[in-house]
């Protein structure tokens, strides 16, 4: 992922100048898009000003030259896709130019003439495997190729003493076991060969620098060198403790998570059990006893995103066979009997996301063509038949989340342009016809990840304005039909990275703070806006409502829903199979509309326990499960 903002100080003949590049459109008093020369003395931009189109990630200095890497396509007015040298003198593009580079430019560094760099999986259409390097001075591209045959990223690298040390989320290099890297390793800088150097880094990383004779590291791990940290968790979805979900894999990076019944559905790369084969990229789990399936398909690479529907689980990622039989990037799984279906749409390698509509599959990446029909980065096929459509939106850059729900097609990433119109970092398209909706909304930064629930659309990013007026940060609401933003704004204080609407409250994963100032850490649920006291829906006529009490089963807390169609006195009683009272009891009024009251089941042994809820004459009951 390209940071936020990343500088370069320039060299001795220019130390008055610092280069700095991210998400930003002004900076130093002065317009600039992604990229801008400041003054160390005055704090101000200076007249370079090559004006990629969109983000800078990468900045590396070599005397007069400036590598530039990121998710633009052009800079300086030229074709230039991810990767560009510029004149520090007046920001000119220079002729240096390696091709187009594949995937994300994550890291840049400069050693004995030339320019390696990571997160790559391609340049100028000869694959790369997630670190590349390319000749200074003639652009070509060498013959260092790792050979990182298990994982999803390489996010930072240092090079010293002729050896390249790398860091990210990985498993494999190569195809024998004793290859095995955990999220760390070292390449010799010439040839690219695997090096012995070995420590066993628990999760991902995303920092190294190698200085001397010592490389210091940073990530996420919790073990380095030392005892396992599983990291696929769960939590209570109202209290936000942690549950005792113990997965049994040993090992590995779960990158995706999808629902089919009562088993969670987990792709990514990992090893189910310590003494069973490694890697799997697939396997389910029992929701309710949070145990094991034992059902894990076998597949040569990993699985990037999982989407179900009704009986069929659909995936993407970077594998080329599943269950013996060839499936080059998608797959389809009968999930009433686990096996993989016959469909088979071809080479669709390079595929990160993928959605369902309710005729054809929606595929989204990194990828030039789907089965060698030319398609720029999002493109669909048959669900009958998995031959490509005729369906060709070409969006103009980075594709970072689709959804697929009420005929409607939406996608968020860091683009401006479709090949059908120009649409900045959101976009909707006509699930039936393909077309390009006049839905116009936007954002002025990254937009990480979205949820459709009925007639809005939620998205999460590196954004602090909207359709061009609206404050709003990290986080923002649009009408699905208008793309008009909505006056609800929960308060965010930091980039948002993903969200997930349920039917009535809304998960947002985000980088820093909270919501409203309360600080709850990096994941936060938080009431859907049709459901909040402050702001009550309209009296729905006739007679009071128990809509629901969720999550059911509870360990900790749950919540009841209630329609009240006139303000009311509320009385809301937990109580056991006899018809005692046995939990929380709630005394309040409510003014007419939706409310959603939370009760806290914590104290209460497992078992089965009734809600009853009353106002008047009014009674309303309901069951309630809990488990420890």
């Amino acid at each position: 992922m390209p940071h936020p903002l990343k500088s370069r100080i320039a060299p001795e003949w220019a130390v008055a100048i610092v280069y700095v590049g991210g998400l930003f459109t002004f900076i130093g008093g002065q317009t600039r898009n992604y990229i801008a020369a400041i003054d160390r003395a005055t704090g101000t931009a200076t007249a370079f000003n090559p004006a990629p189109s969109s983000s800078v990630g990468e900045l590396e200095l070599a005397g007069n030259k400036l590598y530039v890497g990121g998710d633009f396509l052009t800079i300086g007015g030229q074709d230039r896709v991810r990767i560009a040298a510029l004149d520090v003198a007046g920001g000119s593009v220079l002729p240096w130019y390696p091709g187009p580079v594949g995937g994300h430019v994550t890291d840049f560094e400069l050693d004995g003439g030339r320019l390696y760099m990571s997160g790559v999986n391609g340049v100028n259409g000869t694959v790369r495997k997630y670190l590349a390097a390319v000749d200074t001075a003639t652009a070509a591209l060498s013959g260092f190729a790792p050979d990182i045959t298990i994982g999803t990223d390489v996010e930072a690298l240092s090079v010293e003493g002729g050896v390249v040390y790398a860091a990210g989320s990985f498993q494999q290099v190569g195809s024998n076991p004793g290859e095995r890297r955990l999220n760390l390793a070292a390449f010799d800088a010439a040839t690219g060969a695997l090096l012995p150097w070995n420590p066993v880094a628990s999760s991902n990383m995303q920092s190294i620098l190698a200085s001397g004779t010592q490389v210091f590291v940073g990530g996420a791990m919790t073990s380095l060198n030392g005892r396992e940290h599983r990291e696929l968790v769960a939590f209570d979805a109202i209290t936000g403790q942690r549950l005792p979900f113990e997965p049994t894999y040993s090992s590995g990076i779960p990158t995706t998570l999808a629902r089919y019944g009562s088993q969670l559905v987990v792709g990514g790369q990992f090893n189910i059990g310590v003494g069973l084969p490694f890697p799997h990229a697939l396997t389910t789990y029992d929701a309710t006893t949070l145990t094991w399936t034992g059902w894990s398909p076998d597949l040569n690479g990993v699985v990037t995103d999982a989407v179900v529907d009704g009986d069929v689980l659909y995936v993407c990622g970077g594998f080329t066979v599943v269950d013996g039989q060839s499936r080059q990037g998608v797959a389809a799984f009968d999930m009433t009997s686990g096996t993989l279906l016959p469909w088979n749409p071809g080479n669709c390698l390079l595929t990160r996301l993928i959605a369902v509509t309710a005729t054809d599959v929606v595929l989204a990446g990194d990828f030039s063509q789907i089965a060698g029909v030319p398609r720029l980065r999002l493109g669909s096929v048959s669900r009958a038949t998995g031959a490509v459509t005729s369906w060709n939106p070409g969006v103009g850059g980075t594709i970072l989340d689709i959804e697929a729900a009420d005929g409607r097609i939406v996608a968020c990433g860091d683009f401006t342009n479709t090949a059908l119109g120009a649409r900045t970092r959101l976009a909707q398209w006509d699930a039936a016809t393909g077309a390009l909706t006049s839905w116009n909304a936007a954002a002025n930064g990254r937009v990480r990840g979205l949820a459709v629930k009925g007639n809005r659309v939620f998205a999460a990013g590196a954004f602090n304005l909207v359709n061009n007026s609206a404050t709003r940060i990290g986080f923002a609401v649009f009408d699905a039909t208008t793309g008009a933003v909505s006056p609800w704004n929960p308060g965010f204080d930091g980039n948002g990275v993903g969200v997930y609407a349920s039917d009535d409250w809304l998960y947002c994963a985000h980088e820093i703070g909270g919501f409203d100032a309360l600080g709850r850490g990096f994941f936060t649920p938080i009431a859907d806006p049709a459901l909040v006291d402050a702001t009550p829906a309209s009296p729905t006529a006739g007679a009071m409502r128990l809509a629901s009490v969720g999550p059911n089963p509870a360990r900790h807390a749950s919540a009841v829903a209630l329609t009240l169609p006139a303000d009311a006195a509320v009385e809301i009683d937990v109580l056991d199979v006899t018809g005692r009272r046995a939990g929380p009891a709630v005394r309040r009024a409510f003014p007419a509309g939706v409310h959603r009251v939370p009760l806290d089941v914590a104290g209460l042994p497992p078992g089965l326990y009734l809600v009853r809820a009353r106002a008047g004459a009014w009674t309303a009951t309901t069951r309630l499960a809990v488990v420890r």
